[in-house]
């Protein structure tokens, strides 16, 4: 057997309580999103039998709590959890990630969803893509994908669901 089909064969070991607490914090983001809107709150009063726009967001948040919770206590009660093997430079992206979502919700509220939305899904595609080498065309993928995903947020949300962006 050769040394690649050792590496193969060798499955991943199961998430640890380090994967948990990234869920969590992800809940937690949601969860302030919701419990911290008023328009999002005022949907569940609303008359008749449409739940409301929070449903939805309330939905993934409860997903995320349940299941960080549950990568949480089975990472405790696990001897080998693998937190210890994590590292700095393994926890930089994710934090990165956390952090600059967080300044991007942030943002959102003074100058609209377009803008912010557009630049994090820019800096974290080329940032991320690490099978194009030609740093225009990586460029170039980033800013069509962005712009891309972006419009599509705004025309599901605004136009097709009526969901008010800010």
């Amino acid at each position: 057997m050769s040394d690649i089909d050792k590496r193969e064969s060798i499955a991943p070991p199961p998430p640890g309580y380090g994967a948990g607490i990234f869920f969590l914090a992800w809940a937690a983001v949601g969860w302030y999103g919701v419990l911290f809107s008023p328009t999002l709150m005022a949907s569940f009063t609303a008359p008749g039998l449409d739940p409301g726009a929070a449903i939805l967001p309330m939905m993934v948040s409860t997903a995320l709590t349940a299941g960080g919770a549950w990568l949480v206590l089975r990472g405790l009660m696990t001897r080998n959890s693998g937190m210890k093997r994590i590292q700095l430079h393994i926890v930089a992206i994710p934090v990165l990630f956390l952090l600059s979502a967080l300044l991007a919700a942030a943002l959102i509220g003074f100058v609209g969803f377009m803008g912010p939305s557009f630049v994090f899904a820019f800096v974290w595609l080329a940032a991320l893509n690490n099978q194009q080498r030609i740093w225009w065309k990586r460029t170039g993928l980033a800013l069509m994908l962005a712009a891309g995903f972006t419009a599509l947020i705004q025309i599901v949300f605004v136009h097709l669901l009526r969901v008010p962006l800010p």
